[in-house]
């Protein structure tokens, strides 16, 4: 038997899950107008429309429009990698060395 959600239309989905972001955003502090790749992801994850691949031969599961198609990125392209703490690369680099080390027990 089909539930309720099953039954709604993928495009209704879409325009439901939209307009609930879209509500919230401004009390988060985001402007709706930059969630538009966020509209798109919406659109292609309930079928609504076919993903624009970037590459012929990655065509991911979950695909997020604006993306390229890239194994790597650099840290310097997302202002998030330059904050302090979890995010960043130095601190990383030296808890990664440190989780690396054999306990002193074993020295």
């Amino acid at each position: 038997m089909k539930s309720f959600a099953d039954k709604v239309p993928a495009r209704a989905k879409a325009k439901l899950a939209w307009w609930l972001l879209c509500s919230r955003a401004g009390g988060a502090g985001f402007d709706p107008g930059s969630l538009r790749r966020i509209q798109d992801y919406l659109r292609v994850s309930l079928k609504v429309q076919e993903p624009a691949y970037t590459n012929p031969l990655q065509k991911p599961e979950h695909y997020f429009p604006g993306l390229a198609a890239n194994p790597w990125y650099e840290p310097d392209e997302f202002e998030w990698t330059a904050a302090p703490g979890l995010f960043n690369a130095h601190y990383m680099k030296r808890y990664l060395a440190r989780c690396s080390m054999p306990p002193r027990a074993f020295r």
